[in-house]
């Protein structure tokens, strides 16, 4: 049995940004994409990682992941309602990697949304796949695909594909220093 991989999946505009100045996501609505089968998405990843605010939103979608393992990076509690399978989290981002790797079975870790939260998992060397549609879209401004402060991160390309709605796909391996 392998050990589960922690992998960033996320699209973003062409300049760099998972959402508008807003925090919205409607702007992807734009650009569907049917040759993505997001069952099987779904199925290779039974644990996700969130920060509050993707939380919050998914929450304002009706909740799309309903049998999962959803972690919630937060300093805040949650709803007492919450989704079955959803937990806060406030420790050490190394503690819960290390966690998640040793209790997900049948699959990977999904780091949904969130640019501070894969920022936290890169700079703590916690990522090992960062996958990334470009939506061929300039919004201008708004969240970007990671907060910043990681310099010097290498990265391996290791697939790349072109929808033909004009979607650019790469999946890089992160090099451990």
């Amino acid at each position: 049995m392998s050990t589960p991989l922690i992998r960033y999946h996320a699209a973003m505009s062409l300049d760099g940004f998972i959402a508008d100045r807003e925090g919205g996501v409607h702007w992807l609505e734009g650009h569907p994409e049917p040759t993505i089968d997001f069952g099987a998405f779904m199925e290779r990843h039974p644990t996700l990682v969130m920060g509050r605010s993707t939380y919050d939103q998914c929450l304002g979608f009706g909740w799309p992941y309903g049998g999962r393992r959803v972690v919630v990076l937060t300093s805040k509690p949650l709803a007492p309602d919450a989704p079955e399978g959803v937990a806060a989290w406030s420790g050490p981002v190394p503690e819960l990697a290390r966690r998640l790797r040793a209790e997900t079975v049948g699959g990977d870790i999904w780091i949904v949304g969130g640019g501070k939260v894969a920022q936290a998992f890169l700079e703590a060397g916690e990522i090992d796949r960062l996958d990334v549609a470009i939506i061929p879209e300039v919004l201008g401004g708004g969240i970007p695909l990671l907060s910043g402060g990681t310099r010097g991160c290498r990265l391996e390309l290791l697939e790349q594909g072109r929808y033909p709605s004009g979607i650019a796909r790469l999946e890089y391996a992160v090099a451990r220093p």
